[in-house]
Parts: structure tokens; sequence; C-alpha cells
């Protein structure tokens, strides 16, 4: 693989690893803030619910937020709602002012329900590609028409989010119930959704929930890649694979893999990566990156997060999820509301670190052409001493540059090296040399980085092209 120091390596799998000693790689999960969103309206019933999307408005940096409810007016049918937020813990439900209930339009449905049952699994993406500007705005979601046939994924498009043209489709003819889209530029054909094949019951997987990928490039015509993920050994026997949010993060691909464990019937959320959106690889660990709560609290059975990328504000990323205390039968407790969106936080890059003990710990990285500029890293390497002379005994994080054939680089060995201590988590601490402050030197040569660490947690690392200095 190519690796682009300008974009935030992350060591949530060995892809940048040529060799590694005395290390091993932690995952983490975000801390919850708790209910920032509760049914709390007359058309909402007793449960939200969040499939649906988080995005941060281009122009303003406010949160906007599409989820839906049960439909209070159309029996079990899902209104599309709307919600804003400066900060991602306080909301705003404004009256849009479109669709009436109760006689009266001071509401925030943008899209009413049709029918019972639908929409369902509402992805919202800002388009920056788009030219048409009223089509700025894109979404997908499963549904029939209003005679309760032709079900699939139907698309739509707004101008601002708030008024939409109405739906088109299905284009995709039996697809879903659950969907994500995924949106990346970058990507010969930009738009993807990940979803359930119509022949699911068909396939050797006995009727297991697995995923698909389908990818687009004018978001009406889509076409179907194998599938991409499906329980395997590893994986209890009732496990089933219900969605997989995925999301271009950096240098790499992310997933939130939401696994129902369908004996017990409840949920959780497991981390995934991939470096083309196609092949997929599982922590050896399968460990859950967001599980349910505890007994009768209202995430105590399901658990899923919104179907967008998470949401950088101060340094933290923010996520979104839905919690409810039944999954597909009854719930274990009585308690109400049934369903409620809360939020979790997480520092930048935090999914996964590289870490050590007091025993020094060595990691290499692949080989890459060197940008020049300051090397910077995202570090907690709190408590340390830093180094001595001889090398790393005292204690700290220290890096060398190796040239092609893997030796030191004069200038820029790990004895040069100004001690990195503190703890940068989130943050960004620069790697200096005693006679370098920067890697301009080396700009264009072949280069690999050795990082030496007693008791730290690296993160991530990138280059920032910089002056001559």
């Amino acid at each position: 693989m190519n690796i682009n120091p300008l974009e935030r390596q992350l060591f949530v799998d060995d892809e940048i690893i040529k060799y590694s000693n005395n290390l091993q790689r932690k995952y983490y999960s975000p801390s919850r803030i708790g209910i920032v969103l509760q049914p709390d309206k007359p058309w909402e019933l007793n449960c939200l619910i969040l499939y649906g999307s988080v995005v941060k408005d281009p122009f303003s940096g406010n949160l906007r937020m599409w989820y839906s409810s049960f439909s209070a007016k159309r029996g079990t049918g899902r209104d599309v709602l709307y919600a804003e937020s400066t900060d991602g813990i306080h909301w705003n439900k404004p009256d849009v002012g479109i669709f009436e209930f109760g006689n009266s339009r001071h509401n925030n449905i943008v899209i009413p329900a049709s029918h019972p049952g639908h929409p369902d699994c509402v992805n919202v993406i800002y388009d920056s590609g788009e030219r048409n500007k009223n089509k700025v705005y894109k979404m997908t979601c499963a549904r029939r028409d209003i005679n309760n046939e032709n079900f699939g994924i139907w698309t739509n498009f707004s101008p601002d989010g708030i008024n939409w043209s109405g739906w088109k489709g299905p284009v995709l003819p039996g697809y879903g119930d659950r969907n994500t889209l995924m949106y990346d530029p970058e990507l010969k054909k930009p738009y993807v959704i990940f979803t359930r094949p119509p022949d699911m019951m068909k396939h050797e997987n006995f009727g297991k929930r697995i995923v698909v990928r389908l990818d687009s490039s004018d978001f009406m015509k889509w076409k179907q890649s194998d599938i991409v993920l499906k329980p395997d050994l590893y994986d209890p026997l009732d496990i089933q694979f219900y969605c997989l949010v995925a999301f271009r993060y950096e240098s790499m691909y992310l997933g939130f893999l939401q696994r129902l464990h369908s004996k017990e019937d409840w949920m959780d959320i497991e981390l995934i990566s991939s470096r083309d959106s196609i092949l997929w690889k599982r922590n050896g660990y399968r460990t859950a990156f967001m599980e349910p709560g505890f007994e009768k609290s209202l995430d105590c059975q399901w658990i899923g997060l919104s179907t967008n990328p998470p949401v950088e504000m101060d340094g933290q990323l923010f996520f979104f999820y839905e919690a409810r205390n039944a999954c597909h039968k009854l719930p274990r407790s009585s308690c109400f509301p049934a369903g409620v969106i809360g939020a979790a936080i997480m520092p930048k890059d935090g999914f996964a670190s590289i870490s050590s003990g007091f025993v020094p710990g060595e990691l290499i990285t692949k080989q890459f052409t060197c940008p020049g500029g300051k090397l910077c890293l995202n570090l907690n390497a709190a408590n340390h001493i830093g180094f001595t002379e001889a090398g790393i005994s005292a204690g700290g994080t220290g890096v060398e540059i190796l040239d092609q054939n893997q030796w030191p680089i004069t200038g820029f060995r790990l004895s040069d090296c100004i001690p990195l201590n503190g703890d940068y988590t989130g943050q960004k601490v620069e790697v200096e040399w005693k006679n370098r402050k920067n890697c301009n030197i080396l700009k264009g040569e072949k280069i690999s980085l050795r990082f030496w660490l007693i008791h730290s947690d690296l993160y991530s690392f990138w280059f920032e092209p910089q002056g001559t200095k």
C-alpha cells in the first residue's frame, strides 16, 4: 500500500507497520455523555429512532440531525424529524412549518410517514461536489410506495435539508431494510450503500443477516459487489450482522458493525477497518466498541450509531446513538421512554493505540516518501523523565528516521531526538531533534520511522508542511 504521510496514520490495523516488538494494541470505547434527545412532543410517541444522520453544516458549523419516531398520527409509520445543535449536547427541534399534525404546522416533521412502517433507515449526506443546488443534500431510505408496494431503497434530494423534493425509486428494489450511506468524493463512484441483499435467505449462511456493498456515480444507478461481511468461525453461532456504518477517516476507512446477538436479542457494535471500503478487517479479539448498558437502563438491549462519521468538535469526536430498552422482543424492563438518543465522546484518533509498558517497545513503519515539514504525533507519554544519551533506559518516547536501507539518518537518530513527555491525547506534539526542527532536508527521500516507547500510547502520526527554518 502507498502511505500518504500528509494524512493521519492510525494504528487500528497493521497495514503501516513493518516491525514491532514489546508492544500491544489497545482498543478504546467512547465515553457516554448521556441522553441528548428524548420524545417530548405529541407526534413522537415514546420512541426516537436514530437510523438517521448527524451532519455538521459546512457554513455555520452547527450540527443537523435527521431522526425518526413512530408516528402518533399514522400508527406504526415513521415520520422523519429534524433537530439542530451548536454543541452536540443541547438540541432544538425547530418548527419547520411544512406538514400538519393536530391541525398545526408547528412541528419538526420534514417527511411524514406515508403508511404504516415506513420510511425506515434515513441516511442524509451533504454532497460538496454537487453542482445542482437543489440536490446538495441527498437521502436514501428503505420504504414502500403509498400503496404499500415496491419495497426497496429510495432516494430523495433537498437544497437545504428541510424541503425535500419527493421520493425517487425504488432505485434498489428489494434491498433493505437496514441500509447506510457513505459519501467519499475520492472514490471513482463516491456514493456507497451498505445493506442486506434481497436474496439473503438463499445464501450459504442460512438466512443470517449479512452485509453487501453497492456503489454509484450518479446516486440513481447502483452496482452490487459481492458480500463484504458475514459471520465466520470465530463468531458465536447466534451472531448476525445487522448493519454497517462506514466512513472515510483520514488515511483509511472505519466501520461500526452492529451485531445482533439473536439468541438473547440484544445489540452491540464492533469497530472494523478497511483500506478500500471493500475488504474489511476485524480485530482478533472481536471486542465491542460500544455495548448496551446495565439491565433496566434505557440502552439495556439496543444500541446503534447514527449513519455518519463521528463529528469533530474542539478536538473531540462526537458519536450519536439510539438507545432502547427493547430489541425485537418485549423489553426486559418497564422503564420509559423506550427509545432515546444519546451522545458519547472520544479524543481525536482515539480508536486504538500502539502501547508499551516499562519494557522498551519498538515499532518500524513501512517505507514512504518524506514530504518534508514537521513530524507530528498524537501521543500520551505522561509521567516520564525522558531519554539518556545512551538510549531509552530513562523512559519516554522518541523517534528516529531510517533511510531506504533502514540505517538511521545522521541528525535524526534516537540520541538526537528531544524526549517527548506529557499527555497529548487527541492533540498534536511536534517531534524535533537537537539540530533539526523539521524534516525539510529529507523531502522526497524514501524513509521509515522507528518509534521507541516506554509506558506510552501512540495513536497516530502525520507530517505537516512547514517553512525551511
